[in-house]
């Protein structure tokens, strides 16, 4: 359940008093806020521990209640929220729709829906006007790009998909004298192998790696609490297991930071080789690098190799897995088995085609006249 919603009212509202926060009166936004809460809660991707998108929904409409204050939900105020967002916020159009609209339209939908019975015949005018007003701000239309194109959305310029000889150039360009770079090394390994989530990797464990015939799968809880196994090669679980080998070398057989059994594989290092201790910038040998440390890592490590146009950003290892095997001749069923997609047009994204409109025409295949 959410915490407690807490909405700027302050005093009592009169009966008679219709200023913009009287509708308050016969509306429950704190029901309203619950019932967004118990919806998202039902949905698989808030099965995970994280719970990633009920924490988006509360952000996003709290963001809302807090902008609107006591004012009446209405198609001008939305379309002022909107344009607050867009202008004021800088925000992209696709973060308004997804991250605030969404959930503000959710909640727009349970506050017009609710029963109300605490008025008099000479209030149902006035509750009916409020909620078609609710009703027509639920219906104002997402604000589109600023930009249109008739480019298919395979291909997006910001996305980066590194070459084979770029991964090469970057792995080679790791020092592997050390522990940090040993880890990074292995990392990077493993993140272009396979193309797990940022938070996938951090979940990896030994007890998650077994062997399976010529290769080792990893199984590791994903998106939406999905365990499928994902294979990785002999030589990458050997950079694993060196990183291992190195980190647990200087610490004695009972210290708790030691990588063993359910312990994620990927521990930070303070300072060069010295390893961190318990408590530092919250630092526990059970959670190990957070997906943002492990993002930090594939960001600077790329830049570091292959200039700041080509630092990668999260999922920008899984797009360039994907391309890679497409370019290798793997097939898309197979890329989208390894991925985990449901729908393999998500995998073609991932893989990324740019049209080529110079050699692409009707023409190639028809001849008319």
């Amino acid at each position: 359940m959410p915490s407690e919603l807490a909405l700027p009212i302050s005093g009592s509202i009169s009966q008679d008093s219709f200023t913009d926060s009287a509708w308050l009166r016969y509306f429950d936004p704190r029901a309203a806020f619950a019932a967004v809460a118990a919806h998202v809660a039902t949905l698989p991707s808030s099965r995970t521990a994280e719970k990633h998108t009920w924490r988006a929904y509360e952000d996003g409409l709290r963001y809302f209640l807090d902008w609107a204050n006591v004012a009446l939900p209405t198609e001008d105020l939305l379309s002022g929220f909107i344009a607050h967002l867009l202008t004021t916020r800088n925000l992209k159009p696709t973060t308004v729709s997804s991250k605030y609209l969404a959930p503000v339209r959710l909640f727009l939908t349970k506050l017009a829906g609710q029963r109300i019975t605490n008025f008099t015949g000479s209030e149902r005018d006035y509750i009916a006007e409020c909620r078609d007003h609710i009703r027509a701000a639920g219906a104002v239309k997402s604000p589109r790009p600023d930009t249109t194109t008739n480019i298919a959305p395979l291909w997006s310029p910001q996305f980066i998909r590194l070459s084979m000889q770029q991964v090469n150039a970057t792995l080679r360009a790791i020092n592997r004298l050390h522990r940090p770079g040993l880890r990074d090394y292995a990392l990077l390994h493993v993140a272009f192998s396979t193309g797990l989530r940022l938070a996938e990797l951090q979940r990896i464990t030994l007890n998650s790696i077994t062997p399976s015939g010529t290769v080792y799968l990893i199984t590791v809880r994903g998106k939406r609490s999905n365990v499928d196994p994902v294979p990785i090669s002999a030589r990458a679980y050997a950079d694993i297991m060196a990183w291992v080998e190195m980190y647990n070398a200087d610490l004695p057989d009972d210290d708790p930071r030691r990588i063993v059994g359910d312990i994620p594989i990927w521990q930070p290092m303070l300072h060069g080789d010295n390893y961190a201790h318990n408590g530092v910038n919250g630092f526990t040998p059970l959670r190990g690098l957070s997906p943002q440390g492990i993002r930090d890592i594939i960001e600077r490590t790329t830049r570091a190799a292959l200039g700041d146009s080509l630092a990668l950003a999260a999922h920008d290892t899984r797009r360039t897995a994907a391309a890679i095997a497409h370019d290798a001749g793997m097939s898309i069923p197979d890329i989208q088995k390894l991925l985990r997609h449901k729908d393999a047009a998500v995998t073609l994204r991932y893989i990324g085609t740019k049209p080529d409109y110079d050699t692409s025409t009707l023409a190639n295949y028809v001849q008319f006249g």
